[in-house]
């Protein structure tokens, strides 16, 4: 590997990361990242993002400013051919999920006393098959019959493509032509509109509608390009930088397998000499107790320790059905004995019941804890750029007392199993 190269890409490395994180460290001050679009998991979600706007654009909103959104909307060069007039906007009316008659749900279509329009909207979802066709044809239908006239069909994407062909084409097989369909982009469209609308002195003054736009608009700047994504346009863009990277790629997965074995050595060995199975694959090790089972109605159900690459997990399996876990039969009474054995001493009431699958059962899981009790930084072997902390752990010192101060007496307290021992019982009864 060429020093110099490496540092050379570091160095071209460094102000992209630096400028990402000050744009963190700023947003967190400002508390930024107290956004109800992330906290709720609905960053991307269409349907969420939809009603928003639509509720924004609609002269009825529960914004309270009639139709000062949709008046600003419909000025864009966008709609110019329409030639819509602000009077007639006054009267719009905004329909999110609008049904079609072959049961599809358009994004939203707005109605004004000449036009139907349907916005079609792309933030992940790919096309489906004669979607934008059928759209066009249904807004066709329905201006025949209530005396308007069908726009094309608009369609709001976040890098201004055009629909597939797929989606192009009608069930009978004909095509929408290319001029059928105006496409719109989230960034030029959306952004700008939402900012001017932001700078209103009506919206100003109304601090919930400015809040929320706001967040509206830090959640689509969200969507924009990622540390990741300005990282890879970095490496893709010369020969020598990608290949420096996948030389610092390669010495990182040594590494973390490095880390990895110091963290699960002792394990091993103690199980090797107390006849305690293990398997490891990848960065899941796991340890049975050889002698020890759960007797649960008339089944035996024994405990594994699993060791991940970034949280701890229990398991139970029984002997024979270790990868059809679903033949066994958790009747009301296993059910019920389970619930008991899980506020029992054993796991000192800290099990939190997971959902089985086919091959097992993971009653308990937990996050590693962090190396030193006042760090935040979360501890994964997996992801040692995501967890820094987990790179201290290379030091002989550092990771000997995290075993034994961190490690050690967390599975003795969630398990009821020796400290010292590590996972060997300590209790000689059946709940053992």
């Amino acid at each position: 590997m060429d020093k110099n190269s490496i540092l050379s890409f570091l160095d071209g490395v460094k102000p992209i990361v630096d400028k990402i994180q000050s744009e963190e460290c700023a947003k967190k001050i400002l508390g930024e990242n107290f956004n109800l679009f992330s906290i709720l998991g609905i960053q991307e979600r269409e349907v969420y993002i939809c009603r928003m706007i639509g509720e924004l654009l609609s002269p009825q909103g529960a914004h309270g400013l009639g139709s000062v959104f949709i008046k600003h909307f419909f000025k864009q060069k966008k709609f110019a051919a329409l030639n819509i007039t602000d009077a007639e906007l006054e009267n719009a009316i905004v329909v999110c999920e609008d049904s079609t008659m072959e049961g599809r749900r358009i994004d939203f279509t707005i109605q004004t006393a000449s036009w139907i329009i349907p916005i079609e909207v792309k933030i992940g979802a790919p096309d489906q098959p004669n979607q934008c066709a059928d759209y066009f044809f249904e807004i066709e239908n329905r201006a025949k019959i209530y005396g308007r006239k069908p726009s094309n069909l608009y369609y709001l994407t976040l890098d201004g493509r055009r629909p597939s062909s797929i989606s192009m084409t009608g069930k009978d097989k004909s095509k929408l032509d290319d001029r059928d369909v105006e496409t719109l982009t989230w960034k030029e469209n959306i952004l700008t509109w939402l900012e001017e609308c932001r700078k209103l002195d009506t919206v100003q003054q109304r601090n919930m509608v400015f809040t929320n736009i706001r967040q509206l608009i830090d959640n689509i700047k969200g969507w924009e390009k990622s540390m990741d994504d300005e990282l890879l346009t970095y490496i893709e863009s010369d020969p020598e930088k990608l290949n420096s990277a996948i030389q610092i790629w390669r010495n990182m997965e040594i590494k973390k397998k490095s880390i990895w074995e110091k963290f699960t050595k002792p394990f091993i060995q103690y199980g090797e000499k107390n006849e305690i199975t293990h398997h490891m694959d990848g960065f899941f090790l796991e340890l049975r107790y050889a002698k020890k089972s759960i007797p649960i109605g008339d089944q035996q159900l024994d405990i594994s320790l699993c060791l991940g690459g970034d949280k701890i997990q229990f398991k139970l399996y029984q002997e024979g059905h270790e990868k059809k876990f679903d033949e066994i039969v958790l009747n009301d009474e296993i059910v019920l004995n389970l619930e008991i054995l899980e506020k029992s001493d054993i796991f000192h009431g800290n099990v939190e019941r997971l959902n089985p699958s086919a091959d097992h059962v993971f009653f308990h899981e937990l996050l590693y804890p962090t190396l030193y009790e006042k760090e935040n930084e979360r501890i994964s072997f997996s992801d040692l750029v995501g967890c820094p902390s987990t790179m201290k752990l290379v030091s002989d010192n550092n990771m000997r007392n995290y075993l034994n101060v961190q490690i050690r007496p967390l599975i003795a307290k969630l398990t009821g199993w020796s400290s010292e021992e590590i996972i060997s019982c300590a209790k000689k009864t059946q709940d053992c």
